[in-house]
């Protein structure tokens, strides 16, 4: 749960997100497929229903349309490969305002959590994508597949002044950028 909090999570708001993380996570496990909640920074009460998505992806829009103007959230979700950050996660981040902290969890217990700061605004959110599907290329030709998401992950977060943390397991190795 420390970790959550440096990422600008209230302890309360840090102990809900970490329940939740598990439970869609246990649900992963069972099903195969990703779930996603998105969760008030300042209160953690859900926007909607657990979305259920799919072995690669989630559509979040039922959640991005209860989005109040003025509020901020967390977004978080699985991914069953235990994979870091899509390009299409980093898009969502920098292109809404109201999404200020992201949460992708593996079934592996490998949580991935990425934020910006209040002030960061990304002019073009394409811009993001753009280079993280640049950096994947890249490290394609020398980084297992699994890996890729995570080293483009830290490589635009340290460009474009994000926030990126890896916690392997309950008890593993930290990586930060």
């Amino acid at each position: 749960m420390a970790l959550l909090k440096e990422h600008g999570l209230s302890g309360s708001v840090a102990a809900t997100v970490w329940a939740v993380g598990r439970r869609l996570v246990a649900r992963t496990r069972r099903r195969g497929v990703e779930h996603a909640d998105t969760l008030g920074m300042l209160d953690g009460v859900p926007v909607g229903p657990t979305i259920v998505g799919t072995s690669i992806g989630t559509d979040l829009s039922s959640h991005l349309d209860r989005l109040r103007v003025g509020l901020t959230y967390v977004q978080v979700h699985t991914h069953p490969r235990s994979t870091a950050f899509s390009h299409y996660d980093l898009s969502l981040l920098t292109d809404n305002r109201a999404i200020r902290t992201m949460v992708a969890l593996g079934i592996d217990n490998c949580w991935h959590v990425l934020s910006k700061p209040d002030e960061l605004h990304v002019a073009n959110a394409h811009v993001v994508m753009d280079t993280f599907l640049d950096e994947l290329r890249r490290a394609a030709a020398d980084v297992p597949p699994n890996e890729r998401p995570h080293v483009a992950t830290e490589l635009v977060s340290a460009r474009f002044g994000l926030r990126y943390d890896r916690r392997r397991g309950e008890s593993g190795a930290r990586s930060t950028s």
